[in-house]
């Protein structure tokens, strides 16, 4: 086994997309293997007529794969998109990387006998179960029979998909020891071929009075009033209704509140500014013009957006369902029962009149969320890829 290792990334996002978490990481992380010395491409899907060229990002090549002929089957693009991959992927790749359904489709049909791409190890990534997903979306489907009964169909497919991926891959990397025991569970993958190795995030500097002072007037946070912050593309899975409650009931109390909603395109109101899909560093401001994040999440296997809090000292309060496993709940963040706005209220009002219990969580809050470095995560995916390889004697 050489020191270089030839790694190829499956991934949903282009290589540069910063606005998801999974994508991000994958973004993060390929970056860092090519800075190392290591050979690394990201096969990324692209639902359009015509495709752009192979370009270099930062060291990381970047290759679409077109997927649009059967975008009008379920998970059609998916299936498409991993066959086309089979078809491109050079076969000198000695470790692919894939992700969720799409990248799923090309682990399961790696058979691990005489496998298209040789001795390469494979890699299923985990950062939440589709299936858990699916079923939360299914409450937001209209009651009718046949939109219900087009969830079976979904159903049967990701299943297939996810639970293929999860069997036939080499390891299974998840984000959190929950996520790992629900691929356990669901899917009957033995323990050994399940590593949890924790996101990473990118360490920032900590926010100055004056840069807090900037955002406050960038975000239009009235003087005196408690600017509570939530960042989530799956607006029902990760609460948004459940924040914005939260904010009208501080403002019903007599407490000045308003929540800067990003990652979305849900309505302005009086107690919500949404600011849509942001860069890098509209979200740092909105962030940094915080007194507090809030995640009420229902589902996830560990959002990024908490760490990327932590790492600018924001105090953080989210939800059991965020499977945040490390750290002292209560002394370095604070956890809710999902679908709870009145104890959320009731929490973040009592944040509200202690400036000391705030600088507090933050300051807990970044030295065990804030301060786990892509770094970190990328050593430990590399050390993995590096025990599989030998595992095959390569």
């Amino acid at each position: 086994m050489s020191e270089t290792l030839r790694i190829a990334f499956l991934s949903s996002d282009h290589p540069r997309q910063t606005a998801r978490g999974a994508g991000h990481i994958i973004s993060e992380v390929s970056r860092r293997m090519a800075h190392a010395g290591h050979d690394v491409d990201v096969y990324y899907p692209v639902r359009s007529r015509g495709l752009p060229s192979v370009q270099d990002f930062d060291g990381v090549r970047g290759i679409p794969v077109g997927c649009l002929n059967s975008a009008h089957l379920p998970f059609g693009s998916d299936l498409e998109y991993a066959w086309r991959v089979a078809k491109v992927l050079p076969a000198d790749r000695e470790v692919i990387v894939a992700h969720n359904e799409s990248g799923g489709v090309f682990v399961t049909r790696q058979s691990r006998r005489g496998r298209a791409h040789g001795s390469a190890v494979t890699v299923q990534t985990f950062h939440g179960i589709a299936l858990r997903f699916l079923q939360i979306a299914r409450d937001r489907r209209p009651k009718r029979l046949r939109a219900q009964l087009g969830y079976y169909p979904d159903w049967l497919v990701v299943r297939a998909l996810e639970g293929g991926a999860a069997r036939n891959a080499d390891a299974c990397i998840v984000c959190s020891r929950a996520i790992g025991a629900e691929v356990t569970q669901l899917y009957r993958v033995p323990r050994p071929r399940i590593r949890v190795i924790y996101n990473g995030v990118e360490t920032q500097p900590a926010p100055t009075l004056a840069e807090r002072a900037e955002a406050r007037r960038f975000a239009g946070v009235p003087e005196g009033a408690m600017a509570v912050s939530f960042l989530g593309e799956d607006t029902h899975r990760k609460g948004l209704d459940v924040a914005t409650r939260t904010v009208e009931l501080l403002r019903r109390r007599g407490r000045p509140a308003v929540l800067l909603n990003m990652g979305n395109f849900a309505a302005s109101t009086d107690a919500v500014r949404s600011f849509g899909f942001v860069d890098d560093a509209t979200k740092r401001r909105l962030l940094v013009a915080s007194d507090v994040f809030l995640l009420p999440t229902r589902y996830e296997g560990l959002p990024a957006v908490v760490q990327e809090a932590a790492s600018l000292r924001v105090p953080v309060v989210t939800t059991r369902a965020a499977n945040i496993e490390w750290g002292t709940p209560g002394q370095d963040f604070l956890l809710l029962e999902p679908n709870t706005p009145e104890m959320a209220a009731e929490v973040l009002e009592g944040l509200a009149t202690s400036e000391e219990r705030r600088r507090s969580l933050a300051e807990g809050g970044y030295r065990e969320l804030g301060s786990r470095g892509y770094e970190q995560q990328t050593d430990e995916y590399l050390a993995l890829f590096r025990e599989l390889l030998a595992g095959t004697g390569r």
